[in-house]
């Protein structure tokens, strides 16, 4: 069966490649991948004890904040950085790349599920489902260029899943051992790897029952990577402390974000663009998800079916327990539960190839058509005009800051709420360390010192030196805000008369102004002292 899986497995992947790479020239540097990078610059000695909460002069230049992250995917980053650069676009293909890998392994996990059936046809065509789903999902397409630890994640619980239906479907000796080693890597990568590594366990208890098999090996996977997760106890702990440092920071915790994480699986902000699209998506992918659910849950020939029911439920019980009952932060996230969505379009696939009524199973398929349509729209928006759906309106402040040149400006930082301006500041920091003067500003107050987490000196508007001010208000966006700009083409309004009013008090005037409307979007305002222009290049 691997032959005729191997078409599918590629091409998808190539498809998952394009989209991906499309949107990573449009993605923006960020809070969290400026820690990441700044972890992958530095030795790794100072790496570890920056993770696990100990002092790290080597992280003071970059003044970046904390990270609850286990250091897998720093360690990985850093090797591929070795190789290929540390720049932003280099680490941002090793995300594409990895999602590209995890379109391949998740075709191929839904191929090998239809086993032991001789229909190899019926074996493609779940692979195609699966592999399309993975490759235009724009939740996955908008991931997958992070600098961060979730491509990766994603990608091991692919394999995980592919490993556990092999398994399954035709057992080896070298199954079990990687199955330990690929789930003790998903742990090191992202403590949400916990539950992978419990839902894959239930999911193996499932199905060495229903194979009347004993169920010993399902026990030395779980004490096997328990023992081999201990190492992770310095950095919990500092996970742990960030988190109730950061209390509060994350929004969420309510059916409401159960109900996001499943739309997330179906649709993205982007979607809404056209209208109603979203209600399209959602219930189109949601009818074919649950009818493919049902299906496998059913299968009896198929030993793999419904140990991957089992999978996905038992995990996302734990991920809903935990949004309704834990504080500090928001668990039903999609990027944490991205180990969740192998498995979802494993059965996706699978499922509908599994509908015995010729005329029922061409419905289904037609409808998944539905949604693969909505899905490929959606991320050819993201890789054509993705920057409205980036994180941040950080390439435009350093397309201004460039302008006028990093040693005539003076950046001052404002936001529609308390902290917000450290969105901005932390990705200039990254960009230009010491060489940008960066300031911090509310309205009606005096300029503090945005050098974060340290005493801020005050400063007048009145004691700026540079003859130029670059004046960034920033302010959070929803998706159907953002989806309303695009559709009206109309800028979005920004507070920000205070703040330029106090400039223009202390000698300058407004040579330019930008919007730039993001997740985290700008007015982006530059100010001159009168002589200045004429240095401008």
């Amino acid at each position: 069966m691997t032959k005729p899986l191997l078409f599918p497995m590629v091409a998808t992947a190539l498809i998952a490649f394009a989209m991906a790479a499309g949107f990573a020239a449009q993605q923006s540097l960020w809070v969290d991948e400026t820690t990441q990078l700044a972890g992958i610059r530095v030795p790794i000695g100072d790496t570890f004890k920056f993770l696990t909460g100990r002092p790290a002069p080597a992280f003071d230049r970059f003044d970046v904040p904390g990270d609850r992250m286990p250091p897998l995917s720093y360690l990985v980053g850093k090797a591929w950085a070795v190789v290929f650069g540390f720049s932003e676009a280099s680490l941002r293909y090793l995300g594409v790349i990895l999602f590209s890998i995890t379109t391949a392994l998740t075709a191929a996990a839904a191929g090998f599920a239809c086993r032991p059936s001789s229909d190899k046809a019926r074996a493609q065509v779940a692979a195609w489902i699966s592999g399309l789903a993975m490759a235009t999902a724009p939740t996955c397409v908008a991931l997958a260029p992070e600098i961060r630890a979730y491509p990766l994640f994603h990608c091991l619980s692919a394999a995980a899943t592919l490993l556990l239906v092999l398994r399954l479907t035709s057992p080896a000796r070298w199954q079990l051992p990687t199955l330990i080693a690929v789930l003790t890597a998903a742990v090191y990568t992202h403590y949400f790897g916990v539950i992978l590594t419990g839902a894959v366990f239930v999911a193996l208890i499932v199905g060495q029952l229903r194979l009347r098999q004993p169920i010993r090996p399902a026990l030395i996977l779980a004490s096997t990577v328990a023992v081999l997760s201990l190492g992770l106890i310095p950095f919990l702990k500092q996970a742990v402390a960030l988190s109730h440092q950061q209390s509060g920071l994350e929004s969420g915790h309510s059916f409401a974000a159960i109900v996001q994480l499943w739309v997330r699986f179906g649709a993205h902000g982007a979607t809404q663009t056209i209208n109603k699209l979203e209600y399209l998506a959602v219930g189109a992918f949601s009818l074919c998800a649950m009818t493919a659910l049902v299906r496998s849950a059913r299968s009896r020939v198929h030993p793999a079916a419904l140990p991957l029911v089992a999978l996905l439920c038992s995990g996302l019980l734990v991920v809903c327990v935990a949004s309704l009952c834990v504080r500090g932060f928001n668990a039903a996230n999609v990027a944490y539960n991205v180990w969740a969505i192998p498995p979802v379009f494993v059965i996706l696939g699978f499922g509908l190839t599994q509908i015995p009524n010729v005329t029922y199973r061409r419905i289904a398929l037609a409808v998944a058509g539905i949604w693969f349509m909505t899905a490929i729209y959606t991320s050819l928006f993201l890789s054509v005009r993705g920057s409205l759906f980036a994180h941040c309106s950080n390439p435009a402040i350093v397309n201004a800051i460039e302008t006028v040149g990093v040693d005539q400006v003076t950046m001052i930082h404002t936001g529609d709420k308390s902290g917000i301006f450290g969105m901005a500041y932390y990705p200039l920091r990254y960009n230009y360390l010491d060489r940008l003067q960066q300031y911090g500003m509310y309205p009606g107050g005096p300029l503090v010192d945005a050098r974060l987490g340290r005493p801020g000196t005050e400063l007048a508007p009145t004691g700026l030196k540079t003859p130029f001010v670059l004046l960034v208000y920033t302010r959070e966006f929803r998706s159907q805000e953002l989806a309303r700009t695009w559709k009206t083409g109309s800028d979005p309004a920004f507070d920000d008369s205070a703040c330029v009013a106090a400039i223009v008090n202390a000698g300058y005037r407004v040579i330019h102004r930008k919007t730039a409307p993001s997740f985290l979007g700008s007015e982006i305002i530059l100010l001159a002292r009168r002589g200045a222009l004429e240095n401008v290049p």
